[in-house]
């Protein structure tokens, strides 16, 4: 991947890389700007660790407008498929991008991966070998790049194989093979993921059944809005979890003491909760950053997949596969959910 890197910024292909580089004081790998091709050799594409999303770095640096020179960017299929619900809600463009992804084994929780670094492991080979990934990636529903890609690695195949015209030039140019996308091997894969999910749901939807149990799930939650702030899809700048309709009188606080006796602190947990639900499950993708981020280890990501799966179905849609599918929240049917009456 470094040669490919290196190849497309020396031939002027592109004018810049975006991809998970070694960083100069951590162990653990961001996403890096490269203008210079000798910076290249810093670069960690396969990294199986995810600190913050690709998706909100692209998000960043075409939200405004399109970049003037073409540039590349490494990106996890998750991460692309949270790019392509941002561009669906006008958060991120694709013009003048060269979209890499790869056949994600899955990534570590940034304490698992620098554990791996410092005990001097490959992590790389242990996340293909499942040793230590994350719960969210092991039941990963789409761990390839499923569309919107030009260039995709196959470490299977140990090659690679292009999504789009423009990416079978960019590999020919540089005199890389273009292999064809092993089709079965990725069912196998996936398939074995989903068995994985199934189990991990059922378990979930036996923990979370009834407002007591979602209560009970929820209960160590402190309210700091980590979820929401490294959520790729959570993109408001004035979000309505931080505005001064939660600052409360003293007074509001004796009304609800009268009312209940006591009142836990910090309030609005479970409101919080479920606003986000019904606000982004429609589009999330299951990448698990809200768990990562969470202080408490509450393991959100299997509890916000699990419900987004139910609402999407609801809808018939599945985020991050196409530019054509329209957002429910984005549209109005006026025949929608019969069964709601």
């Amino acid at each position: 991947m470094k040669e490919l890197l290196k190849g497309l910024l020396e031939k002027n292909i592109v004018a810049a890389v975006l991809v998970p580089a070694k960083t100069t004081y951590g162990k653990v790998p961001f996403p890096l700007f490269i203008k210079n091709p000798e910076l290249v050799e810093d670069a960690d594409p396969f990294a199986p660790v995810m600190p913050v999303s690709m998706a909100t770095q692209v998000s960043k640096l075409t939200r405004l407008a399109s970049p003037d020179e073409p540039v590349a960017v490494v990106m996890k299929p998750c991460e692309l498929r949270a790019l392509v619900e941002l561009v669906k809600f006008r958060q991120a463009g694709l013009e003048n991008l060269l979209i890499i992804s790869f056949e994600c084994p899955g990534v570590f929780t940034i304490e698992d991966y620098i554990n791996v670094v410092e005990k001097g492991e490959n992590p790389i080979e242990l996340a293909k070998a499942k040793d230590g990934i994350r719960r969210a990636c092991r039941g990963c529903l789409y761990p390839y790049p499923y569309a919107h890609f030009d260039i995709a690695y196959s470490f299977a195949q140990d090659g690679f194989y292009a999504g789009t015209e423009k990416g079978r030039n960019a590999l020919e140019s540089l005199g890389i093979e273009v292999k064809e996308r092993d089709e079965e091997a990725i069912r196998k894969e996936t398939e074995e993921r989903r068995k994985f999910w199934e189990e991990v749901r059922k378990k979930t939807r036996e923990e979370v059944y009834g407002l007591e149990n979602l209560m009970s799930f929820l209960s160590r939650c402190v309210g700091c809005h980590n979820c929401k702030d490294l959520c790729p899809i959570c993109y408001c700048k004035e979000c309505f979890w931080e505005s001064p309709v939660f600052d409360y009188r003293p007074d509001s606080f004796f009304d609800w003491g009268n009312k209940k006796g006591g009142v836990r602190m910090p309030t609005d947990i479970f409101f919080y909760h479920v606003g986000r639900l019904t606000h982004m499950s429609l589009s999330c993708v299951g990448c698990g950053l809200c768990e990562d981020a969470c202080p408490q280890d509450i393991e959100l990501q299997r509890l916000f997949l699990h419900v987004a799966l139910n609402t999407q179905a609801a809808f018939e849609y599945t985020p991050g596969l196409s530019l054509e599918d329209v957002p429910p929240l984005t549209t109005f049917k006026e025949e929608e959910i019969p069964e709601l009456g």
